[in-house]
């Protein structure tokens, strides 16, 4: 089981590797440091700081993490925090003026594409700063974060107790990991993923990449069947 738990850990490292993407790799590190915390308990200093080190090692070795990270801190010194952001900040604000006009209900599942470039402009507006996209005429389909989303297609309420569900199932899944004298790896992995999926909401969109949605929602249901 170990050698099959190394075997895909090695490949999913690859596939983010070639894939070069910072938030991927954040996320798992948020995922490690979580389950080296549960599973190591007093101990975990050790394992928390290697999993730092190890993900340092992954962004200055990989060339493409390693080129975004460079061009990061070229950006943050010329205050151009748009392309910090990787220009997240046009469909947070639209998201966030979404939210503003309908607060209770809502846009409905699946209008942000739409609403996005005249919510950007009444966003410009009341900011008085402009918003930059990539190119003038592109457009975003996705908020780049779950939450903001959710709160503009689904209503403040609706949001609310979505979180609460997620994050009761993740809290009795840590207390149960916690009241283990040996801990689980089920568990663990399940922890972990959550902790790791919930990370990566706040900057990109899983909940809406069917690739990314099944193991998630998998995850989910597993957990609840955990705690029954």
């Amino acid at each position: 089981r170990r050698g099959l738990w190394a075997v895909l850990g090695a490949w999913l490292g690859i596939g983010m590797a070639a894939s070069g993407s910072v938030t991927a790799l954040l996320a798992l590190l948020a995922g490690s440091l979580v389950v080296c915390g549960l599973r190591f308990r007093r101990r975990a200093l050790g394992p928390l700081v290697a999993c730092g080190v190890a993900a340092l090692a992954m962004g200055t070795i990989v060339g493409p993490l390693r080129a975004r990270g460079v061009e990061v801190l070229r950006h943050a010194r010329a205050g151009a925090w748009d392309d910090v952001l990787s220009n997240r900040a046009g469909p947070w604000a639209a998201a966030a003026e979404m939210a503003r006009a309908r607060p209770w209900t809502g846009f409905g599942p699946g209008p942000f594409g739409a609403e996005f470039v005249p919510q950007r402009l009444a966003a410009e507006v009341r900011w008085q700063r402009r918003l930059v996209t990539p190119v003038l005429t592109s457009s975003f389909a996705q908020a780049h974060g779950e939450p903001l989303q959710a709160v503009a297609e689904w209503g403040i309420p609706a949001t609310l107790a979505a979180a609460a569900a997620l994050a009761l199932l993740w809290i009795s899944l840590v207390r149960g990991t916690l009241a283990e004298t040996d801990a689980d790896l089920e568990r663990l992995v399940l922890v972990g993923f959550l902790a790791a999926t919930a990370f990566e909401s706040l900057t990109w969109f899983p909940l809406r990449q069917i690739s990314a949605l099944l193991p998630v929602w998998l995850a989910v249901g597993r957990g609840w069947r955990r705690l029954s």
